[in-house]
Formats: structure tokens, sequence, C-alpha cells
């Protein structure tokens, strides 16, 4: 006879490392569900991407949280796909910042947007970076908010003009120096950069308030439209001169206005 949930919760947990792999697959999923943390820790990697996806949808949230890094990224995607969105969103940070990027490719954007802003603001650039257009078209403002400026420099370009409307706003709200974007905006890549992202007539482009450089001049010539310059919300005196003829006949008085304060 089959050992009970209760029998197989008395192993040792130790023992349970020892389980081939079929002797393992021969679990059911309440037995498996049955397993203490202490047996859970004790999975090789090998045994946990052999699970079935009836036996990953099982385990609860104790049981996922107390893998390891190896044991986590163990998980194969399609595994990933059968634990339900409320055990996925139920992870711990500690859990959550140790999946692969691929793993967070695979999470639903249902999870992807109803991740805390504890859970989200431990996520690495890396995995920030993977994150797909529609994961992407679901992040909030305070996810957004949640960041750190050396996170946000993770955001493409494109994944910026896939943010809803208002998170885009929301973070082209930001100055530079706090939506991190200066650090890797220079030269011609703050061009493109401020191109693809100020797709909205209302969004509010913040160039450096000392920028008069030869950057600004090349970025300003090459590759801003008549929209772009009147999302400017700052421009101080020395950047004037850079402006063609027909660019000044866009700016706007409040820009004009801002020039007594820089």
């Amino acid at each position: 006879p089959s050992l009970s949930s209760t029998q197989v919760a008395a192993l040792p947990s130790t023992y349970i490392n020892s389980l081939s792999i079929s002797q393992l697959t021969a679990l059911s999923t309440s037995q498996f569900k049955g397993l203490t943390t202490a047996q859970t820790s004790n999975l090789s990697s090998s045994q946990i991407a052999a699970l079935t996806t009836a036996v990953i949808s099982g385990l609860s949230t104790a049981q996922l949280n107390i893998l390891s890094q190896s044991q986590l990224q163990a998980i194969t995607t399609a595994q990933l796909s059968a634990i339900s969105s409320s055990n996925l969103l139920s992870l711990s940070t500690s859990a959550l910042s140790k999946l692969t990027t691929a793993q967070i490719v695979a999470l639903p954007t249902t999870v992807i947007s109803g991740l805390s802003t504890a859970q989200f603001s431990v996520m690495s650039t890396s995995q920030l970076a993977s994150l797909t257009s529609s994961q992407i078209a679901k992040l909030s403002a305070n996810q957004l908010l949640a960041l750190s400026a050396d996170q946000r420099t993770a955001f493409s370009t494109d994944q910026i003009s896939n943010m809803q409307s208002g998170v885009k706003k929301q973070l082209l709200s930001l100055t530079l120096a706090e939506t991190g974007l200066n650090a890797t905006l220079t030269g011609n890549s703050t061009a493109v950069n401020i191109q693809k992202i100020n797709t909205d007539s209302n969004a509010v482009v913040r160039f450096p308030a000392t920028d008069a450089s030869a950057d600004f001049k090349t970025t300003i010539t090459n590759f801003l439209t008549d929209k772009d310059i009147k999302g400017i919300q700052f421009l101080n005196a020395a950047q004037i001169p850079v402006l063609s003829p027909v660019q000044i006949t866009v700016v706007s008085l409040s820009q004009i206005k801002t020039l007594n304060n820089t």
C-alpha cells in the first residue's frame, strides 16, 4: 500500500533527497503537498525539474518560498505556468528576486500587474529589462515609483513606449536624475530615447538645466521635432542660441519664463 500524506511528511528530510526521479514522481499530488518545508528544501534541482505540472501546481507558497536560488531556477517555464496566480503573487521578495529572466517572461501579465511595490522593488535590472511589451503595458505608476534610479535605467525605449500613458507620464515627469535615465542618455542616444518616449503631447521631457553642450545641439538639430521641443520643460539662456530660427518659433511662453530661473 502507498504511504499516506502523514507518513510521507514523517520521513526524514534527508531521505527525500535520496529518492530517485522515478520514486519521486511516483508520489501523488496530495503526498507531495504534504511534504514539510524542511523536506522540500532538501530536493535537488534535478528532482524539482522532473516534477509533473500537477505536482508543481499543488505546492504551497511556504514550499515555494523555502526553495533556494538553484532550486527555484530549476523550475521550468512549463511548470511555472501550472502554478496558480495566487501562489505566484504570494512569493516572497527573496524568492521573486531569484527567478531567471526566462521565468520572469513566463509570468502572466496579471501576476506582473499584481505584484506589490515591495515585490516589484526587488527585481533586478536584468529581470526588468526582460519584461515583455504585454507585461510592461500592465505596470502601474506605483510600481514604477518603487524602483530606484539605477533600476529604471534597465528599461529600454521600446519598453517605455509600451507603458500605459499615465505610467509613461509619471516616468517622464521625473527629473532625469530621478528616472536614472541620464546615466545612459548621452550623445545621440539621448535624442533617440527622447524621440521614442516623447510620443504623448502631454509628456514632459527634462534636459539637464546646464546642458548647452554640443550634444544638446546635435540632439535639437538632428533628432527632435517641433513637438519634442515643446515638451522640454526647462530651457536655459545658453540653450536658446542652439535653436534654429524655425525652432525658436515653437518655444512656448512658459518655457521662456523658466529662463529667469536658470
